[in-house]
């Protein structure tokens, strides 16, 4: 695994916020891993008006990712997440979460 390889992004394109993705990244030697970008509900909420990251071939559209549940509570697969991130000691990319979001992740005991 190269050094620019070694992070684990949780897009759509690898299932988003998944437990199983974070897992496989850090036992393959990833050292960061990014909450969503392009797939994150603010980066697309901002975006809403412009085409998102135009490519040569279609994609499908993205569905929008939050790292909080409808009560404003971080959701237990990003509890588990961040859990997973902690017990390895890698680095936490907050992507293009929105900040409520980053305060909340940063703020769980």
């Amino acid at each position: 695994m190269s050094s620019c390889s070694r992070a684990c992004r949780l897009n759509n394109t690898s299932g988003g916020l998944n437990r199983y993705a974070v897992d496989h990244g850090l036992k393959l030697g990833a050292r960061i891993v990014w909450m969503p970008t392009f797939s994150a509900h603010n980066h697309i909420r901002h975006n809403y008006r412009h085409k998102l990251l135009a490519t040569k071939e279609p994609m499908l559209p993205p569905t929008a990712l939050s790292v909080l549940d409808g009560l404003s509570q971080v959701t237990d697969e990003v509890k588990f997440i961040l859990d997973q991130i902690a017990e390895k000691d890698a680095v936490l990319s907050a992507g293009h979460l929105h900040i409520s979001e980053i305060s909340s992740c940063s703020r769980r005991p």
